[in-house]
This record gives C-alpha cells, sequence and structure tokens, in this order.
C-alpha cells in the first residue's frame, strides 16, 4: 500500500507500505488507485506497464482499467 496521508499508528497491520518508484511497481503484479490526493504525483503510474485499476478516474494509458 501507499498513501503518505495514513499515520504510521492507523496503518492496517500485516500490510506493508510501497515505495511510489519506477522499481517498486515493476515488481507488482497490479496497483490499484482508490485515492487521488492533489498533493502526490502520480505519473510514475500512468509510464509504467503495471497494470493499473483506477477508480478515480485520473489515469490514462492502455494498462489502465476504469473503475
Amino acid at each position: 500500500g501507499v498513501d503518505d496521508h495514513v499515520e504510521a499508528h492507523r496503518w492496517p497491520e500485516g500490510v506493508s507500505r510501497a515505495a511510489r518508484t519506477d522499481a517498486s511497481l515493476a515488481n507488482m503484479d497490479v496497483a490499484i488507485l482508490v485515492t487521488d490526493h492533489d498533493d502526490i504525483d502520480l505519473s510514475v503510474l500512468e509510464r509504467g506497464t503495471t497494470l493499473i485499476l483506477d477508480a478515480k478516474n485520473r489515469l490514462s494509458g492502455s494498462h489502465v482499467d476504469r473503475l
């Protein structure tokens, strides 16, 4: 999971935080965008090739499916 707005004490037990980097994304089978904070750069998701499920209709690309 990646959400810089969630404080550590509120982060779900057993869920690891992932870096929002090209390398981290390349190791994922799928990424799901469920929040769209304006201060977070989502370009790493658009330039990758990992399947993205976009619940916020913010991204585009052949690897992006909108929910």
